[in-house]
């Protein structure tokens, strides 16, 4: 921890909590939600927020992280993801581009969900068939996380590809839950970028 966040976890008496609890960074710190880390350390809901936004500050200082609109127009991915449907494939010109931001509209039971899965499990696909090799991570506001459907959806995965196993293909999906406004600026602007970093790193160290 750099001065200001390590001064201000003692002075809340929970350095020593957080260092015991293997939370001794950012990046360990801001996966973690206000309630989370509420109900570990037993601090009141104002002081989480205050080494919530200390450690923030550390790991991603937004300043650092500007682009003006110029720069972004200037940037063309090329790389496709397949929504692994060849319709919406060609509808896209190949699927869905890498480093943009691609919003998907429509009414109640119109699909989205469906497709917002079957991208988690697209990503995990080898990159000759379309996918990444990667992992997902699924931000949902509404409700738990639809673990049926997407067992569903694994269980036919499986069956058309011989190389996927159901248990990989699930512990490749990470969730996040957001329930407002707030919740959900601080899971895109500081845990979500926290918890890709944690992950690179755990993949180098296994590596």
């Amino acid at each position: 921890m750099k001065q200001e966040l390590e001064q201000l976890t003692k002075s809340l008496g929970v350095f020593e909590k957080l260092e015991h609890e293997g939370l001794d960074s950012p990046q360990e710190i801001l996966p973690r939600s206000a309630s989370d880390l509420q109900r570990l350390l037993q601090l009141d809901p104002s002081s989480v927020e205050s080494v919530l936004d200390a450690a923030s500050i550390e790991a991603y200082d937004w300043r650092l992280r500007e682009q003006v609109g110029n720069e972004l127009i200037g940037i063309e991915s090329q790389t496709m993801l397949t929504t692994g449907d060849e319709i919406f494939d060609d509808i896209l010109k190949g699927g869905i581009p890498l480093g943009t931001i691609t919003e998907v509209v429509g009414e109640s039971s119109s699909g989205k969900t469906q497709l917002g899965l079957q991208l988690c499990l697209s990503v995990q696909k080898p990159i000759l068939e379309g996918g990444l090799e990667g992992s997902a991570v699924y931000i949902h506001s509404e409700g738990p996380f639809p673990s049926a459907r997407l067992n569903q959806l694994v269980d036919k995965y499986t069956s058309d590809n011989n190389n996927l196993e159901s248990e990989q293909l699930r512990n490749h999906i990470h969730t996040m839950r957001v329930t407002d406004g707030e919740s959900q600026y601080r899971v895109l602007a500081y845990q979500l970028p926290a918890f890709l970093e944690l992950q690179q790193q755990r993949s180098a160290r296994k590596k």
